[in-house]
């Protein structure tokens, strides 16, 4: 049973959310003999909540709250009236310390709660020290801004709660939202039902500091969660600086010294955290002062700083940035400290840039790492007169972030604005190029095809009547992408063989990749995927030799395509799948997504089709969580097809509907007749495939130039497959012939199971399972087709050269001991060579 003090612990007003983590440390630090466990953390965050929490059903327990106290003396007082006992009137301050040590140590096993030591952190230190000492069996848990510096204390630095992340599923399951709504809901039952999405973005917004969270919650009783999420989205409005939050800031930061004053106010300048390197050039903490170091320990010390031990890097609380800015408007030097900030993140920023175009992707980490910091540089920028050009440099740097992992509803207009801008005020030649060039990227990716090519047209003019190389070389790369796209082919090889010309001699080795690439884009619109493939793997080896991983990965994704478009379907999913998990190891999430609807694509082909919906579908609820409308419609459209081929006709068409919406937006019209192309799928119950057939020809001669796509190339392929099945299916109905058990295979033929036999396991073989697996392709795509010994060794043995007489002895080594393993009713041999027997069904399977 619960002891009962004569000075007993509070009973919570509230419920208890999380903190599981946190409360399990201090119970293990007792129980490993710690003394003392101090739990740290700025006003607000939650210490006081979780030491009674901590205590709540603990057996002698004595809490001591010292929000008013103010000397050594009051601590000992509040202390002794805990306990019941008298002091004696007249006695020093260490006579009643030493009194209320013997009390201690006569009492037995105690747990004392010095709640809220700041404003006698010092003294409370001397004073814990000797009590502890003095009362062998005592305990102490303390709240403060600090450390104690106590020998053998143990110290819980208490962050704010959990948020959730952006691409989090599990959202109610967060102690943050959970935390939420139990406040909110004890304001107004069933409060935000149905809503965890907006409620996680409200607890992002206050970083799920507590004190924030509860302050907002009691809105709930008259606000909606988009309406609450609005007014916080403005800047905290919905707090109004409520008296409670404002007095724990303001609190927190009385006594600062003044160098210690001004650092805090002018750290307030950085977004989303600073390195002490940063802060040396940035900060001016005025003659005199401390070593920034010393400043920032000091600040940290008292929870005003978050330090981040791992990586080094500073940062402040959002609540806590504000006080510090409107400190730092009071003090003066905002723009000085502002001008201080831009000047050194334009600079950092655009090193990085040229680290990553010259060795490849590695430094943008540390560029995406400074992407908050950049954005505020973009944004003060933007708003102040004759800072123009400034904002059109960081939206350079941040297009180098945004075009590779988003938001990119964010990216386009970005730069737009700071290009206007610029043009209004007037700016270099080099960057007036750089930003038409960047513009027409963007606009290309939204589809916006003409008003690309205008932009990179005229990028490349000035980028030639300036003399600036580099900057030509740039626009004609990027030109040659928007041209192929267009179906000027002719236009955009010029401009691709130039561009690679100029990169060469320029020694930029990552816009040569880049060139390579889209030169065997070209290649694979002419039909010729084996050139394609050649240029792809020469890509692929440069970026492999320039260290740049993220190239090496696009390059790997479109060797992919160019398997697909020579029907080498098992070797397309074994790319897609490898640059899907760079791209995922890389904190790309864009391309993951982009490419994880190619591999769909590739699953759709091959007849895999419940693999291929899944692949569809995480792809495309991905690209709609980062704005990637073209992509994610591009994608419903396949995931619309996949659904008419399973019979699921209710939910195809509300697909459809859906990548209708996306792809009129991108207005793309190879896009818009993939859409149309796969919406025959739909069709063909009831107009037949004749039917379908031919109105798939008339598609195509509406629209010509979009039948140079890859895309449209693909789901023509799908479109006549499927016709092709269902044309075998009416004749086998009309003839019916006894069931064969089929030969299953297993995902990249790892495995493979003849009619009747047992499951052969070929995970370990490889050349035995990439020749299965392009035998399967062919027998998949065209049936009765052979392959000859020369196309199997280049499937067995890829790269390897040897000659002819041990080459084809090779294959027939392999195709004998494929044979001998459960094969020799269904793998035939030709004079052309070797095939799958075409009656024969096959049955694919995803393990």
């Amino acid at each position: 049973m619960r002891e009962i003090l004569a000075y007993d612990l509070p009973e919570p007003a509230s419920s208890f959310v999380g903190r599981g983590r946190e409360l399990a440390e201090i119970a293990a630090s007792f129980e490993r003999g710690a003394r003392l466990v101090t739990v740290v953390g700025p006003g607000g965050v939650g210490k006081t909540r979780l030491v009674l929490e901590f205590t709540r059903d603990a057996i002698g327990v004595v809490r001591c709250d010292l929000t008013e106290a103010k000397t050594l003396r009051d601590l000992v007082t509040s202390a002794s009236r805990a306990l019941a006992i008298r002091l004696w009137p007249g006695a020093s301050d260490t006579d009643a310390l030493g009194y209320l040590g013997r009390f201690l140590a006569a009492r037995g096993p105690m747990v004392l709660v010095l709640d809220n030591l700041v404003p006698i952190a010092t003294e409370a230190a001397l004073a814990i020290a000797r009590l502890i000492d003095g009362a062998p069996r005592l305990r102490v848990v303390a709240t403060a801004r600090e450390r104690l510096r106590v020998r053998g204390e143990v110290v819980l630095d208490l962050e704010p709660l959990p948020v959730p992340g952006a691409d989090d599923e599990a959202l109610a399951a967060s102690p943050s939202v959970q935390f939420f709504y139990d406040r909110a809901r004890s304001s107004r039952a069933g409060w935000g039902a149905g809503d965890e999405a907006t409620v996680a973005a409200i607890v992002r917004r206050l970083e799920g500091f507590p004190l924030a969270i509860e302050l907002c919650a009691t809105f709930a009783r008259a606000l909606a969660p988009a309406s609450l999420l609005a007014r916080i989205e403005r800047g905290f409005e919905v707090v109004g600086r409520p008296a409670t939050l404002a007095r724990a800031i303001a609190w927190s930061c009385q006594d600062l010294a003044l160098a210690e004053r001004s650092v805090l106010a002018q750290a307030s300048v950085f977004a989303g955290g600073f390195t002490l390197a940063a802060a040396e050039l940035v900060i001016d903490p005025g003659p005199g002062a401390p070593q920034m170091t010393e400043l920032l320990e000091a600040l940290a010390d008292k929870s005003l700083v978050r330090v981040d031990r791992r990586t080094g890097r500073f940062s402040l609380y959002s609540a806590l940035r504000e006080h510090a800015a409107a400190l730092l408007d009071e003090l003066g030097g905002a723009a000085p400290a502002r001008a201080r900030h831009a000047e050194y993140y334009l600079k950092l920023g655009e090193r990085l840039v040229q680290e990553v175009e010259s060795r490849g992707g590695d430094a943008r980490g540390a560029l995406a790492t400074e992407r908050e910091n950049l954005a505020a540089v973009y944004g003060r920028s933007l708003e102040a007169p004759g800072r123009a050009g400034e904002a059109l440099r960081a939206a350079l740097v941040l297009d180098e972030i945004l075009a590779v992992e988003g938001p990119f509803r964010e990216h386009l207009p970005a730069i737009d604005a700071a290009l206007r801008a610029t043009e209004a005020a007037g700016v270099a030649p080099r960057l007036h190029a750089l930003g038409l060039e960047a513009r027409g990227r963007a606009l290309r990716a939204a589809g916006r095809t003409a008003d690309a090519i205008a932009d990179l047209e005229r990028a490349l003019e000035i980028a030639v009547g300036a003399g600036d190389r580099a900057a030509e070389a740039r626009a004609r790369g990027s030109l040659c992408v928007a041209l192929r796209v267009a179906g000027r082919l002719d236009e955009a090889r010029e401009h691709g063989e130039r561009a690679l010309a100029l990169h060469g001699e320029l020694q930029l080795p990552r816009f040569e990749v880049a060139s390579l690439g889209a030169l065997a884009a070209l290649e694979l619109h002419a039909g010729r995927a084996e050139g394609a493939g050649a240029l792809f793997a020469r890509a692929e080896l440069l970026s492999h030799r320039l260290g740049d991983r993220w190239s090496e990965a696009m390059s790997i994704a479109f060797q992919g395509h160019a398997h697909q478009e020579c029907g080498a379907l098992f070797k397309a999913e074994d790319a897609f799948e490898r640059a899907i998990a760079r791209f995922r190891e890389l904190g790309d999430a864009r391309h993951a997504a982009i490419f994880e609807g190619y591999l769909a694509g590739v699953l759709h082909e091959r007849g895999d089709l419940p693999r291929a919906r899944d692949c569809y579908t995480r792809a495309t609820r991905e690209l709609a969580s980062l704005g990637c409308t073209r992509f994610e419609g591009l994608f419903l459209a396949g995931l619309g097809a996949a659904a008419a081929e399973m019979g699921l006709r209710d939910e195809a068409r509300a697909v459809f509907d859906d990548a209708a919406d996306r792809l009129d937006s991108a207005a793309d019209p190879a896009l818009r007749l993939v859409l149309d192309l796969h919406l025959l799928h739909l069709a063909v119950a009831s107009t037949g495939a004749t039917a379908a057939l031919a109105r798939s020809a008339a598609l195509l001669r509406e629209r010509p130039l979009a039948t140079s796509s890859d895309e449209v190339r693909f789901a023509l392929r799908v479109l006549h497959f499927t016709l092709r099945v269902l044309h075998r299916a009416n004749a086998a109905a009309k003839a019916p012939v006894a069931s064969v058990a089929p030969l299953r295979l297993g995902r990249d033929a790892r495995w493979f199971q003849p009619a009747g036999g047992e499951r052969i396991d070929l995970a370990r073989k490889r050349s035995l399972r990439l020749l299965l697996a392009g035998l399967v392709d062919t027998r998949l795509r065209s049936p009765g087709q052979a392959l000859d010994w020369q196309a199997l060794l280049a499937l067995g043995w890829p790269g390897d050269r040897v000659g002819a007489e041990a080459g084809a002895h090779r294959v027939r080594v392999a195709i004998a001991t494929l044979r001998r393993s459960g094969l020799r009713a269904i793998l035939l041999s030709r004079d052309d060579g070797y095939l799958l027997d075409p009656a024969a069904p096959i049955e694919l399977s995803a393990d």
